[in-house]
């Protein structure tokens, strides 16, 4: 039986707390050409504000751990990929990292009552992503990010959650069928585990995602993203509250926007 599963409408939520499943493909899709228009103009306009895993180490780790969470990140990924925060707790420009490793004494305003999902960053929040915010609903963005893979880079092995369920929407901007998606049963006690592999894994179940499809995918399973091709992925990806994702599984089959 395939663990890719398609939408019907009798499924609900609390049918997918269970790791029987590694990815879901909803039945909404986007407009590949306005989106690719939008994160070229992204690109244009705040290249110098993308993370990559390689660069930034003053704002990642804190005092002596600077040089373990620096490393940890870079062996966690194939090449150098970027990425865009598009939220955050206060209105800020320029890099940011993830908020699990991002140095509080850079972003002083983690000191205060912080909360890394209650501002969309209003540079980013033009074109067809703020008519997305509009559609799906604030409680659809959380952890918000748009993710760039150039030839050979990609996510390696891991999970993000061990004890809970964290269904992450991922949204296929741009790709190429030679983009592999694996999912294996290895299993870990740690949270967001990396397996030190040079290569994809030959061992799971490979996946490739069609553009303009919307997926959700099941962080508990040990999974990896490698961009084999030669053109460049682009992906939305966001962590939609339980209340978002009730909405997400109802939704018709339809380009949105």
């Amino acid at each position: 039986m395939s663990r890719l599963w398609k939408i019907t409408s009798d499924v609900k939520l609390a049918d997918l707390r269970n790791t029987d499943w590694d990815l879901i493909e909803l039945p909404t899709t986007i407009d590949t050409n306005s989106w690719k228009a939008w994160y070229e103009s992204v690109v244009s306009q705040f290249d110098d504000y993308a993370y990559s895993p390689l660069e930034h180490k003053e704002l990642v780790g804190t005092n002596h751990l600077k040089d373990f969470v620096f490393d940890y990140i870079k062996k966690s990924v194939w090449g150098n990929p970027k990425q865009w925060l598009l939220q955050w707790g206060v209105q800020r420009e320029g890099v940011i990292p993830p908020v699990t490793a991002a140095d509080p004494n850079y972003f002083t305003e983690m000191k205060q009552d912080f909360d890394s999902n209650r501002e969309q960053l209003s540079h980013y929040m033009f074109g067809v992503y703020k008519e997305l915010y509009s559609i799906l609903g604030e409680d659809s963005f959380q952890t918000t990010k748009l993710l760039q893979y150039l030839s050979g880079e990609g996510l390696k092995p891991h999970v993000d959650v061990v004890d809970d369920y964290l269904f992450r929407l991922s949204i296929q901007i741009k790709t190429n069928a030679n983009v592999k998606w694996v999912f294996s049963d290895s299993h870990t006690e740690l949270l967001h585990v990396i397996h030190d592999h040079t290569e994809p894994t030959s061992e799971g179940r490979e996946y490739t995602l069609e553009e303009g499809k919307m997926y959700l995918v099941n962080t508990r399973i040990t999974h990896s993203l490698r961009n084999l091709g030669t053109d460049t992925v682009v992906i939305l990806q966001t962590d939609p509250k339980d209340s978002a994702l009730e909405r997400l599984l109802s939704m018709e089959s339809k380009v949105i926007c």
